[in-house]
Order: C-alpha cells, then structure tokens, then sequence
C-alpha cells in the first residue's frame, strides 16, 4: 500500500522539525513493502494553507485525514503509526 503523507510547515519552525523527525523514523522503521509518498507544504506560499494552518503547524495528514498538528510527542507519534497501520 502506498501512503500518502502532506507535511504542512514553514521554515524555522523546530515543531514542524520535530515532526519530520518523527516521520523520518517511521519510514526508516517501516516494512520494506511499505511506500511512503511525502509532500512538504510551506503554508507560506499559499494563502488558504496559511488561513487554515498557522497556529496549528505543524499538521500531519495521512491519506487526506488529519493524523497529529502542533507538539509532537509519543501520543502523536501512535496516531501517525495507526493511521500507517505500522
């Protein structure tokens, strides 16, 4: 199965950092039939990302459903893992 992963972030954000650390450890974790397709969006770039998203970046969405946003910490990482079904 491939996963479709959106990174929401801007950059100097050490959340959004925390967060693609945590993503980088899943994916090095992960089955080697498991695909990940990852998309980094700078919330800066778009106005409506911006509306939606800057008090809650950073902002995981697995397959189009909001997995974890803001602090990441053990409970968002086991969100991100059910939502990879890892």
């Amino acid at each position: 199965m491939v996963y479709n992963i959106t990174l929401y972030t801007k950059p100097e954000c050490h959340l959004c950092d925390d967060a693609r650390a945590i993503l980088d450890t899943i994916f090095a974790e992960a089955q080697d039939d498991t695909l990940f397709a990852l998309r980094e969006v700078d919330i800066r770039l778009n106005e409506t990302d911006y509306a939606l998203y800057r008090y809650r970046i950073p902002v995981i969405i697995v397959n189009g459903a909001i997995v974890a946003e803001g602090r990441m910490d053990d409970y968002a990482r086991s969100a991100i893992e059910r939502a990879l079904v890892i």
